[in-house]
């Protein structure tokens, strides 16, 4: 079975997408219809929000890219992600890092910030 993400068609299990530079404002809906993603790209893009649907249709995900988006806020709801290793958010404009970034039990030095204006740090992430 084939779904249509920006006018491309991909197979229904495919492990990892390429959505990067595709001129992205939101996730398209037809993403969550691919049920095996592993990984995911969409740097380059201009969304502002990573919806919760996210973390709970696409439960296997280990590497999610969001450099250079729009994005302003990590949803608590990540912390459903537990097969997350690599979690890239350079270069958006977040301010906080939830504390459910901690509860993360796969996640190994995969997390990537730089270039946004970060304020706030929960000190549970040193731990």
């Amino acid at each position: 079975m084939l779904v249509t993400i920006c006018g491309k068609k991909y197979n229904k299990n495919i492990q990892e997408i390429d959505l990067s530079s595709s001129n992205l404002t939101e996730i398209p809906e037809a993403l969550y219809e691919l049920t095996n993603l592993e990984e995911i790209d969409l740097a380059c893009n201009q969304i502002r929000v990573i919806p919760i649907e996210l973390f709970m249709k696409l439960p296997n995900l280990e590497t999610l890219n969001f450099y250079d988006n729009e994005i302003e806020v990590i949803p608590k709801e990540i912390a459903n992600m537990q097969n997350l290793h690599e979690l890239n958010l350079s270069s958006n404009k977040i301010t906080e890092i939830p504390i459910e970034l901690c509860q993360l039990p796969n996640f190994d030095c995969g997390l990537n910030l730089f270039g946004n204006c970060i304020t706030r740090i929960p000190p549970e992430i040193g731990n």
